[in-house]
């Protein structure tokens, strides 16, 4: 299944969307698609880029399968990621904003999407997420196991994060020996060596072991950022074969079919 840009199963469609949370509103990318029924969603956590118009094309490829996708804008506390930023001036920015808000933000927007008037099925939720966004998703789906389905993570942050101010956030894998409580697919790239973004062999394998239910797919030759297309390390086949690895486990988990 070849997953090329405006290809999938239904038109769509797609806008800046405000979205009313517990202690603010911010923005959101929402998309869906353009189809009687209700539908199952998911909620996208952002890597340390932010907002990026590759996440808005992945969402949109997310609804042309069958699902209503919704994208917050995590780092809107402290006034977004400058475009063009480095990895390094990113994740500086993105680390002033504490755990606590933005799995509260990711919250505030699935729970947002599910109670709309946008034909979504909310019994059906799931999350994805892109590096600190896949850990974001993880500890969200741990620490509210009601919320999702499923968790998509690629690429997910494993390991405590040490943050601006010297604190340290908590590891993904629960330190009491526990199971995330929900189904994952870990996509992780294998060719990150000497990469600060790339998971160590040993943190993906104590991160496996505490899948419930879950499977780990590496790309040997990828490296981390491999989809998305502006990047230099852009990985054309490796990418097309994670995104189709990602719709099967959605279809499979949540199903795409209108209820």
């Amino acid at each position: 299944m070849a997953l090329q840009k405006g290809e999938g199963r239904y038109e769509i469609l797609h806008r800046l969307w405000s979205v009313t949370g517990r202690a603010d509103e911010f923005d959101a990318w929402l998309t869906q698609p353009n189809a009687p029924g209700r539908f199952a969603s998911v909620g996208i956590a952002c890597d340390v880029f932010g907002l990026t118009p590759q996440l808005k094309e992945t969402a949109k490829l997310l609804s042309r399968m069958g699902y209503h996708a919704v994208v917050p804008d995590l780092y809107y506390r402290v006034g977004g990621i400058p475009a063009g930023a480095g990895y390094e001036e990113a994740e500086a920015i993105a680390c002033r904003v504490t755990d606590g808000r933005m799995l509260a933000d990711l919250e505030d927007a699935s729970r947002f999407l599910m109670a709309s008037d946008l034909a979504v099925d909310d019994r059906r939720m799931g999350l994805v997420g892109f590096g600190m966004g896949g850990r974001t998703a993880l500890l969200l789906a741990a620490r509210l196991p009601g919320l999702a389905r499923c968790v998509v993570a690629v690429d997910p942050v494993l390991g405590k994060v040490e943050q601006a101010d010297g604190s340290v956030r908590s590891d993904v894998v629960p330190g009491d020996g526990g199971r995330i409580p929900v189904p994952v697919l870990a996509i992780f790239s294998g060719a990150g060596e000497g990469d600060t973004r790339a998971a160590s062999r040993e943190d993906i394998a104590r991160f496996e072991e505490s899948l419930g239910n879950g499977a780990v797919v590496t790309f040997p030759d990828a490296r981390p950022g491999f989809l998305d297309e502006v990047s230099s390390v852009y990985d054309a086949a490796a990418a097309e074969a994670a995104y189709v690895r990602i719709i099967d486990f959605l279809d499979t988990t949540l199903g795409s079919d209108p209820a």
